[in-house]
């Protein structure tokens, strides 16, 4: 019987599918969450987060029955393993535009955020999104062209195809940090500072303060799983060039993305919650007795609207 490079990647290609399975559930149940809690969002919110779970959908769909037809129907038939099917093709495609969707979000939050500056920040995200989108796409017409997968004997696809994955996941990655950082970066500058008599600047912990704090966790925490998946869907591409290893973290990034957004979506009771605290607000002591009293007087709810507001929006949108 011939062999075939792909022969040691049909444990990967079941443990993606596996994990994106647990993936998808857990972002079916997320949704439902979200529109039993927040039923009066905007309704650009609520289609978004009804097109990102079709996209989805489509994407574990094809994949499942590309799955059944390569591992059942043609159990043993190692050659099948590299022919491409439309399948193939029509869940990298469903992938791609949910992250690029869950991407183009978040630039828009970045943008508010900022007081609808496009530098330095969102015009990075969306450049960085697109190209991501735009090689995507290439990649898959290329190898959909060809007539051929990825891993055809001695790698001419593979290697037709190598610059357009490595843009495409290079970009993926790229972006993720340009959103992650920006976010903390952001909502950081928004925390309240103060100035004593003598030039001394201290920091005021209100519950809009708090609210930031979280938010930044959040932030971060969101960027950290997608990064992750992302850097090592290119390593494994390039460690073990023609088989599917790089499914392992190819696959369950567009779930991710899924559970990021609405994760931190459905987070934002909680999150404006806890930020209120039991008194509403708190603030720390400073050092002069004199500052004290002046920081006393200081009726803290109402000292800067500006970031409260955007500090609401950030919640309400992250």
């Amino acid at each position: 019987m011939s062999t075939s490079p792909f022969a040691s990647s049909i444990g990967p290609w079941l443990m993606s599918w596996f994990l994106i399975t647990l993936l998808y559930g857990m972002g079916l149940l997320q949704t439902w969450l979200y529109f039993h809690w927040y039923s009066k969002d905007h309704w650009w919110l609520k289609t978004l987060v009804i097109v990102l779970l079709l996209m989805e959908s489509l994407q574990l769909g094809t994949f499942s029955a590309d799955t059944y037809i390569t591992v059942i129907n043609h159990f043993g038939d190692i050659p099948y393993l590299t022919v491409l099917t439309w399948m193939h093709c029509t869940q990298l495609i469903a992938g791609y535009f949910s992250a690029v969707l869950v991407q183009m979000y978040f630039s828009y939050v970045i943008y508010v955020l900022n007081g609808k500056k496009l530098w330095p920040f969102t015009v990075p995200i969306v450049i960085t999104a697109l190209l991501d989108i735009a090689a995507g796409l290439a990649l898959t017409v290329k190898i959909s062209t060809t007539g051929i997968s990825l891993g055809i004997v001695e790698f001419t696809a593979l290697a037709q195809t190598k610059v357009l994955f490595d843009l495409q996941i290079t970009s993926t990655l790229v972006c993720d940090i340009l959103i992650t950082a920006a976010l903390y970066i952001t909502l950081r500058k928004k925390r309240t500072n103060i100035q004593d008599s003598n030039g001394r600047v201290y920091r005021m912990v209100t519950s809009t303060d708090t609210m930031l704090q979280m938010l930044m966790v959040h932030a971060v925490n969101r960027g950290v799983l997608t990064v992750i998946t992302s850097a090592l869907s290119l390593i494994l591409f390039v460690k073990f060039p023609g088989t599917l290893y790089f499914y392992l973290g190819l696959l369950p990034n567009s779930k991710l993305y899924m559970n990021s957004m609405l994760a931190t979506l459905n987070s934002r009771q909680y999150v404006s919650k806890v930020s209120r605290g039991p008194n509403g607000w708190n603030s720390i002591r400073l050092p002069n007795s004199s500052d004290q009293r002046a920081v006393d007087e200081i009726e803290l709810s109402n000292s800067d609207t500006s970031t409260t507001r955007k500090a609401n929006f950030a919640a309400d949108m992250i």
